[in-house]
């Protein structure tokens, strides 16, 4: 994945409020209700088993195993 892919998040996935002290937000978490889409940020270059989501205008980690790319033939699939 490449900053700006479309991803798709899972009902149930933990989103963690970024650790990144550049990016100024409070710290948080939240849980995903439904299923839902977020742009991909970054992976965490100090653990590759994370990454970092665009998601409701914020930038949250997530574990990267919750977050699954979203293709153009399944965006049209219907």
């Amino acid at each position: 994945m490449t900053k700006g892919d479309l991803v798709h998040i899972p009902q149930g996935a933990l989103l963690l409020g970024s650790k990144d002290k550049s990016i100024k937000q409070e710290p948080s978490y939240l849980k995903i209700e439904k299923p839902s889409r977020a742009i991909f940020w970054c992976l965490d270059v100090r653990n590759p088993s994370w990454a970092s989501v665009y998601y409701k205008e914020k930038i949250w980690d997530v574990r990267l195993r919750d977050i699954h790319p979203i293709t153009q033939e399944l965006e049209n699939v219907s």
